[in-house]
């Protein structure tokens, strides 16, 4: 769906599995009772603009349980899921992507779709409002609505309409309207108090006779492994987290707490025992294995969650039921979770969900159920979208509700505990080491060699000599080098880009740590292909010539659109021209009037995008010069969320 990651750089049951449920979509019934959510059906309007050719007739409306039709006059009868919170619906026909959204509150028997509730679900399905409660999304919704932004965003979504083509919410078409919303969503959050997510990690109790319990305060799984000191046989338990005890209040960043503790008792025996807990890292799904059972929890969790921003279902499924591949899982999400990205996890599930579409569909209903399967696909692909555009609006903030917490929290503590006449005795509390390494260059050039030094790890319980390290030279989940004692190594990265280099660290307990450091490769004028100059007016003219241009044709560049070539573009042009990644150098220079800055800040999302798919991008920011402009007036982030 999209390109790879580049970090902006300033420069018998078979067959039923295999066959749709009815030609007319929809389940054939009432879902089983232990399958799936129960339903309900609501009658609807779509109401499209006066302007607009689009023929009511061709569309489709689509919820998490069926897909109906349109009739002439734009009504429509669908089931959808019966749930306590809020849900979008889409409205589709042959194109790309939805034309218009829903947003049904859970006591709606009649509902109207067009380019406000659009508005509304767009703003909904900010990634900020993961856990919402439905009085949290009705206050934020009423907000939205009072918003400068809000009127801007309507009448974007109207406007769009206003003609045949259709499928036009997707971040690749309309960038201005997901950016827009993700500006709403912002401005709404920021009315609130900030907080921050105090989610504990999980301790061990004693509990009566042989017992103890592990207690889980957050909203995430984690899971112990559980080793007899004497050499019997070692096990793995899950740590379970109970959904309903997690309360989350807007904010920017929201606020998360739990309403109590969810017990897991562990029958020991008398004994020592290692015992060591962990969230997961997604690199492994299997279940015999503390870090495989605990991330195919929190995979089944995680998706469930990302999911609910749009559907409202939240209610628990059996994760050993979700048929994605493990090899899928690691390869979308251990990259993210060892560096740290929360935007990118959420984005990489995002992805990883709409291609196992029908792998949910079947775990959400016991079948290959198309419709839920066409509904989780759109769903995901416009979360992508308004993830990326919160992002590059959000100057750095990154606490997304449990995704951070899932994401960024600390390695686990490692406890060595003695049961004895069923009292527990905690013996030795441990803690995992901190992984540091410093890179000989930040930037060096293709085929070169360059040295890396992980000697500053360190760990309060062990010698820095006795650490075990290795490495992952892409960040792509798989790790190039065994483990060694040797805390030095040398690579040659081939191709020009940004790399993500990750170091874990070990200790002799195989507590844990990694980090993640960016070294760029190449890039600059040497790689591109043509340059395109954005300005209204040259910097600092009439005292200063135009010294970029001098500068291109000095480094061989004559005026022109093609290759070896380079255009001057005005604001004008910046929602409509088109970037190509991999060729085009986009230049951004310094010292513009305002109106050239509020132009690339409607724009930003879209520029941003485009560095995402592998553009370079240089940013000039001086701005109050000459021609008077602000960047910070202008309400622009810039690349990096890099502060003026």
């Amino acid at each position: 769906m999209h390109g790879v990651k580049t970090p902006v750089i300033l420069v018998a049951a078979l067959s039923l599995l295999l066959t749709s449920c009815s030609e007319t979509g929809g389940p054939t019934g009432p879902a089983p009772s232990d399958v799936g959510p129960s339903l309900r059906t609501i009658t609807g309007t779509v109401v499209l603009p006066q302007a607009s050719t689009i023929d009511a007739s061709a569309l489709e409306v689509l919820s998490l349980a069926e897909r109906s039709p349109v009739h002439p006059g734009g009504g429509f009868t669908l089931r959808i899921p019966d749930v306590e919170l809020p849900q979008v619906i889409l409205v589709t026909d042959d194109g790309p992507e939805p034309l218009l959204l829903g947003y049904v509150w859970p006591d709606d028997v009649g509902v109207t779709v067009d380019a406000h509730t659009t508005a509304a679900a767009l703003v909904a399905m900010n990634p900020f409002t993961v856990m919402f409660s439905p009085e949290t999304r009705a206050t934020v919704s009423a907000a939205a609505q009072e918003k400068p932004g809000w009127a801007s965003l309507a009448a974007l979504i109207e406007a769009s309409l206003e003609g045949s083509a259709g499928g036009n919410l997707g971040l690749a078409l309309e960038p201005a309207t997901l950016q827009l919303a993700a500006d709403v969503a912002i401005d709404v959050l920021d009315d609130f108090p900030p907080g921050v997510s105090p989610f504990a990690d999980p301790w061990i109790e004693n509990a009566t006779g042989d017992s103890i319990v592990l207690a889980n305060p957050g909203p995430f799984h984690f899971a112990a492994s559980i080793a007899p000191v004497d050499g019997g046989a070692p096990f793995v338990v899950l740590v379970e987290s109970a959904r309903e005890r997690v309360s989350v209040d807007p904010g920017w960043p929201p606020s998360g707490g739990t309403a109590g503790v969810t017990w897991t008792p562990v029958d020991l025996g008398d004994g020592v025992f290692d015992i060591a807990s962990t969230q997961g890292d997604f690199s492994s799904l299997d279940a015999t294995t503390a870090t495989g059972l605990a991330s195919r929890a929190n995979l089944a969790r995680g998706i469930i969650e990302l999911l609910a921003i749009a559907s409202g279902v939240t209610f628990e499924l059996d994760a050993r039921d979700l048929g994605i591949s493990p090899a899928a899982t690691s390869s979308a999400l251990t990259p993210a979770t060892r560096s740290g990205d929360t935007y990118g996890f959420v984005r990489a599930l995002a992805e990883l969900a709409e291609s196992e579409s029908d792998a949910i569909a079947r775990w959400f209903w016991g079948e290959n159920h198309v419709d839920c399967g066409d509904y989780v696909a759109d769903v995901c692909r416009l979360l992508w979208g308004l993830t990326f555009s919160t992002e590059v609006l959000a100057a750095g903030e990154s606490g997304i509700p449990f995704f951070a917490g899932l994401v960024t929290s600390e390695p686990q503590d490692n406890r060595t505990v003695s049961q004895l006449d069923g009292i527990m005795v905690v013996v030795v509390d441990r803690s995992p080491p901190r992984a540091a390494f410093a890179a000989g260059a930040p930037f060096v050039l293709p085929r070169s060699s360059i040295a890396f030094d992980a000697s500053g790890s360190t760990d309060p319980d062990n010698d820095a000599s006795e650490l075990e390290v290795r490495w992952d030279w892409e960040n792509d989940g798989v790790w190039d080098t065994s483990w060694s004692l040797w805390k030095t190594a040398e690579h040659v990265f081939d191709e020009p880009g940004a790399y993500e280099v990750v170091l874990q660290v070990r200790d002799p307990h195989s507590l844990n740590d990694s980090v993640t450091h960016t070294v760029n490769v190449g890039g600059g004028e040497a790689t591109a292909k043509h340059v395109v100059v954005f300005r209204d007016v040259v910097p600092w003219e009439p005292e200063v010539p135009p010294i970029l241009e001098q500068m291109l044709e000095v480094l061989g560049y004559t005026l022109g659109p093609g290759t070896g070539q380079y255009e001057v573009v005005t604001s004008g042009d910046m929602s409509s021209i088109e970037l190509v990644p991999h060729s085009d150098l986009v230049v951004i220079q310094n010292d513009q009037t305002q109106g050239f800055y509020d132009a690339y800040a409607r724009n930003q999302v879209r520029f941003m995008s485009f560095v995402h798919e592998g553009g370079t991008m240089l940013w000039e920011a001086c701005d109050l010069g000459w021609h008077g402009g602000s960047i910070e007036l202008a309400g622009i982030v810039l690349p990096g969320a890099v502060t003026l």
